[in-house]
């Protein structure tokens, strides 16, 4: 049965705008993902499949400084496709919040699989640990990432902890029947 909701890290934003670019990275993985991710936002819609994102989505698309106007416009009117997930959790407060337990479960389990040890690699445990909880907490399928270093390697364990899928956009489009990239 193919999922019915699709999160969608930061990191595929940022894959939505080298493809708006031109840029392709060298690693073959991230050829094959790019290769469908556009196909993928016509798709997933013929397949009744939401795209969601975060509500912080549209603030890392307009922090890319870098990007030309015209490529940002491309890439906000591709989100215009996506259903807003809001965060109620904002990491280093005590609001308590209910995702609080879930995001600290998350963080311990990356933190235990990076091993991280500096701090910029725990500020990418607590920012991945804080969108797993989101997707978790909203009821999504799939966690559709292109970042091979951290969530999709630890993927198994994801489901087992959060029964949340973590999946590379070209094994999203060959479940959802797509052609092979």
């Amino acid at each position: 049965m193919p999922p019915r909701q699709v999160y969608l890290d930061t990191t595929i934003i940022s894959r939505l705008m080298d493809l708006e670019r031109g840029v392709v990275p060298p690693s073959r993985r991230l050829q094959e993902d790019m290769a469908v991710l556009l196909q993928l936002l016509s798709l997933c819609p013929q397949r009744d499949v939401a795209l969601c994102v975060s509500d912080d989505a549209r603030a890392e698309i307009e922090r890319l400084a870098e990007v030309r106007p015209d490529v940002r416009d491309a890439l906000l009117q591709q989100f215009g496709r996506f259903r807003q997930v809001a965060i109620r959790h904002s990491l280093g407060d005590a609001s308590g919040s209910p995702l609080d337990p879930v995001v600290a479960e998350v963080e311990a389990f990356l933190l235990e699989k990076t091993q991280a040890g500096n701090r910029r690699k725990l500020e990418r445990v607590k920012w991945d640990a804080r969108h797993l909880a989101v997707a978790w907490d909203s009821g999504c399928d799939v966690f559709l990432t292109t970042d091979y270093g951290s969530l999709w390697a630890f993927r198994r364990g994801i489901r087992e902890r959060l029964r949340l899928r973590v999946l590379r956009p070209v094994e999203l489009w060959r479940e959802l029947g797509g052609a092979e990239a």
